[in-house]
């Protein structure tokens, strides 16, 4: 029934597009870069990336959404060397030796650079517990980060708060301040049948938790673009351009498609990851249904206009993106439910480049 209840609303969000124009990246251009653990498991649902260039190290959310066990699940790491498709390489557990402490279910995650950067890097990670099904918990995680010889580990004792079971995404936003989003408010068959705006932009600060905006239509992937906070709202179809001191949206830039997560590319240009048929989407996740569709684009933050990367009318190739980052001059993209990651070429070298 609650699966049904979030059809309802999927249904009532999904449309055609108009011309999209050729993509950056073509279809022919891409291949899977296969990312497995010690024991040679491959990593399914790259749900989010999080990468420090100047360490050249590559964070991963991961956890298998259709395995009983959401084996394996972890934050694993790679330098960009990974990057490369029609690949497999072996990426480290961040967990490894910390046999007493363990992710959870890492949903959003975020890395802020210190001074020092192999010393005081912090990290910071959305951790789900589900039970039955059924989303029970989240807590916002963080660690110091160190990375002595180019090996990420774990420092110090965790900070963990427990936070709104529907929050999505986060980032570091200040010294001491974490901002997250929260995709809907309760309950949620409720705001899945009437497709309310009840997602919000929250703050989370020594521990106390405050709201900065709501009535998002489904709060998803955020960062951070110079006073502006942009959050996606997956349902609408849409980024919202919020103003943190004034605590209000001040604009909003459409998408050819749902914004899942976000990223900045070297340019400072917003790379999003679209879902263009949420029904599709719907039937995918909540009914076994076995592809849908992906796309990506790239926007710039100022104006709106935005610049189609890569287009999966079907799925087939990579099914479900829900991140999308152009890194080295290559597009990489990972999904909730499908393996590893996709990494694309561009078709030929772009205007200016």
């Amino acid at each position: 029934m609650r699966a049904l209840a979030g059809l309802a609303l999927i249904a009532l969000a999904a449309c055609g597009e108009g011309e999209l124009g050729e993509p950056v990246y073509p279809l022919e251009s891409c291949g899977f870069a296969t990312i497995e653990d010690r024991d040679q498991r491959a990593y399914v649902g790259i749900e989010d990336i999080a990468y420090h260039e100047e360490l050249d190290l590559l964070l991963f959310s991961a956890y298998d959404r259709r395995n009983p066990e959401y084996e394996p699940a972890s934050i694993p790491w790679a330098s960009r060397d990974v990057l490369t498709a029609s690949s497999s390489a072996q990426a480290e557990d961040l967990f490894e030796n910390w046999k007493d402490d363990q992710p959870g279910l890492p949903h959003g995650i975020a890395i802020k650079p210190g001074a020092d950067p192999l010393n005081e890097t912090s990290l910071a990670y959305i951790s789900r517990t589900i039970e039955d099904g059924e989303l029970e918990q989240a807590e916002i995680v963080r660690y110091r980060l160190a990375a002595p010889l180019g090996l990420a580990t774990l420092a110090g004792e965790a900070d963990r708060v427990t936070v709104e079971r529907n929050a999505n995404d986060l980032i570091f936003f200040g010294d001491d301040q974490i901002l997250y989003t929260v995709d809907r408010a309760e309950p949620v068959w409720l705001q899945n049948i009437f497709g309310l705006r009840s997602g919000s932009l929250m703050s989370l600060t020594d521990g106390r938790v405050a709201k900065v905006v709501g009535g998002l239509s489904f709060a998803n992937g955020l960062l951070r673009k110079g006073d502006r906070i942009y959050v996606a709202e997956t349902r609408g179809r849409s980024l919202a351009v919020v103003d943190p001191d004034a605590k209000a949206v001040v604009a909003r830039i459409r998408a050819p498609g749902g914004p899942d997560n976000l990223t900045l590319n070297a340019e400072g240009q917003i790379v999003a990851a679209l879902h263009p048929n949420l029904l599709k989407l719907g039937m995918h996740r909540k009914l076994g249904a076995k592809y849908a569709p992906s796309r990506a684009v790239r926007i710039h933050p100022e104006t709106g206009a935005w610049t189609l990367l890569f287009d999966d009318p079907t799925g087939e190739v990579f099914t479900g993106a829900t991140v999308a980052a152009e890194i080295d001059g290559k597009l990489v993209l990972g999904s909730a439910t499908d393996r590893g990651l996709l990494v694309c070429d561009p078709a030929r070298p772009e205007k200016g480049a």
